[in-house]
């Protein structure tokens, strides 16, 4: 993270008194590690929040600036009919 080179995409491997198995993992352990780490990328420059102004309609784009990287992030949100929510793309501009 202080690299600010985070992929898309990260697998986490917990240590294992933390990867929550039954035989030998407590499950507050586990929920200790899944806590620290999103408390950790809440409070990186890596985090973003963005609001949703449900009254624009179905389809809505967001351009959002990174302050990691300089490259904004473009949101695309499409509301799905079936699911009954917002399905949310990302990508960099």
């Amino acid at each position: 993270m202080n690299l600010h080179r985070l992929p898309a995409v990260t697998y986490l491997k917990a240590g294992a008194y933390q990867d929550g198995h039954a035989g030998y993992s407590d499950p507050i352990d586990e929920q200790i590690f899944v806590v620290g780490v999103i408390n950790a990328l809440m409070q990186s420059p890596e985090w973003n929040e963005t609001a949703v102004d449900e009254s624009a309609g179905g389809s809505q784009i967001y351009l959002e600036d990174c302050q990691a990287c300089c490259k904004p992030n473009v949101l695309r949100l499409e509301w799905d009919q079936q699911a009954q929510d917002y399905v949310i793309h990302s990508e960099l501009e």
